[in-house]
């Protein structure tokens, strides 16, 4: 019997493009700077953070980058944080990866940034304090623009805080050079804009997909009435991005066959990509993510698929109430009762409810 659970971990999909996806959405490239006894340091690093309970999880990806940096555990918060800050492993091993499996959009901008940063403080001698030491801040600011400049550049001296603030490249710097030198997809690019649209050179696949899905994805079912005191079953799939990520959207319309749609969020600096109608998700957006085409007819071998590698249990209860619901439906208490299960079995359950519990409230 396939037991698809919350606590089950599919092994099967971390690939390069999966972890790409999931950095898209839990990952980040910075460069904090950071206050020594003499002198200010920048400190470029590669952080995916993750809930603790998925601890296994992140160890599958630090395995697959062949296991460079630390796995740190913070219980009070139960977040874990994997981090590499080592410059060799940054230059050798992080860019060449994100350069061919890249992340999307304007955090492929920001990608770009990160990689520039890495390839002067790799190969350029940098004195303290010069035209290019403060070039390599100014740049700093520019790969993270959602955090506070003012908490970015704190511990520099007002004047060079007024010169990062100028947003101005310091006179001394041939940035044509060093791009062209390092970066070349950053040509013709506004280097100082928090936003623009650039283009990756590699298409968007399901593995990036299905990482962005159990990283910034969700898959709601519940049950709720209908004409004539009838209960109907309502699902709902989302991915959700900040305001400046709105086109690795547009690429997830268009890779949907246009399927779905994009919403902006009337209270948050958020936008979703969204999908409520059943039919779309069973023959369209699921069969894309796990490349089966039809998916009430299939032998699926759960084990072994290539999907997302922790919620792929959403994806399975859902389809599972789909071929329950095909011919049958709701008026049926014993097919009502195996779909509440799988509802129940979807939720966080936050509140702990047993399923008798969580069946009474929903039949209120």
């Amino acid at each position: 019997m396939t037991n698809i659970n919350k606590k089950f971990i599919n092994n099967n999909s971390i690939s390069l493009d999966y972890i790409a996806g999931f950095v898209h959405a839990y990952g980040t490239f910075t460069a904090p700077l950071i206050k020594g006894k003499k002198k200010i340091y920048i400190n470029p690093r590669f952080i995916l953070t993750e809930n603790s309970e998925y601890k296994y999880h992140l160890n599958l990806i630090k395995k697959e980058l062949d296991n460079i940096g630390n796995i740190e555990e913070n219980k009070s918060s139960k977040i874990i944080k994997y981090t590499i800050t080592n410059l060799d492993d940054l230059n050798n091993k992080i860019l060449p990866i994100f350069n061919k499996h890249q992340v999307r959009g304007n955090r492929y901008y920001s990608y770009l940034k990160f990689k520039l940063l890495i390839k002067i403080l790799k190969y350029e001698y940098i004195e303290y304090k010069s035209d290019l030491w403060l070039f390599c801040i100014l740049l700093t600011t520019k790969i993270n623009p959602n955090v506070s400049l003012n908490k970015q550049i704190n511990y520099l001296s007002l004047e060079e805080q007024n010169i990062i603030k100028s947003n101005k490249i310091p006179k001394g710097i041939n940035i044509e050079n060093l791009i062209k030198l390092y970066c070349p997809e950053l040509e013709s690019i506004d280097l100082l804009n928090n936003k623009s649209e650039v283009n990756n050179s590699q298409p968007l696949t399901k593995e990036f997909i299905n990482g962005l899905f159990d990283g910034n994805g969700s898959l709601s079912l519940r049950l709720s009435p209908i004409k004539n005191n009838k209960l109907g079953f309502k699902v709902a799939f989302k991915i959700i991005q900040d305001d400046l990520n709105d086109h690795i959207l547009k690429e997830l319309l268009k890779f949907f066959n246009n399927k779905g749609s994009i919403i902006k969020h009337k209270t948050e600096k958020n936008i979703s990509y969204l999908c409520y109608n059943r039919t779309e998700l069973i023959n369209n957006i699921i069969p894309n993510m796990l490349n089966i085409k039809n998916l009430l007819n299939s032998n699926i071998d759960w084990y072994n698929i290539k999907g997302p590698n922790i919620k792929l249990y959403k994806l399975y209860n859902f389809i599972e109430i789909c071929k329950l619901l095909e011919n049958n439906n709701l008026n049926d208490t014993n097919i009502l009762d195996k779909v509440i299960l799988l509802i129940y079995n979807t939720k966080k359950n936050s509140a702990g409810l047993t399923y008798n519990q969580f069946k009474e409230n929903l039949l209120k």
